[in-house]
């Protein structure tokens, strides 16, 4: 039998290694804790980042899709009322027409149309004007000239051949919608400012 020094000895080896063990197993939990918490902390720096990052981008999105809703807003806007101002032009063109001041504006059609016409042409004239227009070819040079009442030229007038292989027509609406799109920018620089 062991005496009770060896004993001793043995279970003072043992208590050492039992210690030994028993630092190197906290020693070894503190690390596996400590970088346990070090990588929980750059996962949640990491996870942060990304939240901030896709959060700022539905930001800029969010502004990106206002913004060309509100360009789209003001662009409807600007052409709604550019038409409706270009529409109360169109109804005072047609007023003109009904009006005691349209023969004087269809003498000037007129002369501007005859300037170029062909002497053997057909004039076409608004049937509610067709005297008006027989007279004023009369008086300026144009008498042998077939005039006729059309209903296509209600506000001015228009020459044309027999043949009917050309014509030439120079009436309010045709200025109007020749000159539409230069007048529509007008409007808008007017109305809304030079950048518009």
């Amino acid at each position: 039998m062991a005496s009770p020094a060896i004993l001793n000895v043995m279970t003072q080896q043992i208590d050492a290694e039992r210690e030994q063990v028993l630092a190197t197993a906290a020693a070894e939990a503190d690390r596996v804790r400590e970088s346990a918490r070090e990588r929980a902390a750059a996962r949640r720096e990491s996870a942060l980042a990304a939240a901030k990052t896709e959060l700022s981008q539905l930001a800029q999105r969010s502004r990106e899709r206002a913004e060309a809703e509100a360009e789209m807003v003001a662009l409807t806007t600007k052409d709604t009322v550019t038409d409706e101002l270009l529409a109360q032009v169109k109804d005072a063109l047609k007023q003109h027409v009904r009006s005691d001041q349209f023969p004087a504006t269809l003498d000037a059609l007129l002369a501007e149309l005859m300037a170029g016409a062909p002497s053997n042409g057909v004039v076409l004239v608004p049937p509610a004007h067709e005297a008006h227009c027989r007279a004023w070819l009369d008086n300026n040079g144009h008498g042998g000239m077939t005039v006729r009442a059309s209903a296509e030229v209600a506000d001015g007038v228009a020459v044309e051949d027999e043949a009917h292989t050309f014509r030439v027509t120079n009436t309010l609406t045709t200025r109007f919608t020749r000159l539409e799109g230069g007048l529509r920018k007008h409007c808008i620089q007017e109305l809304f400012g030079q950048g518009a």
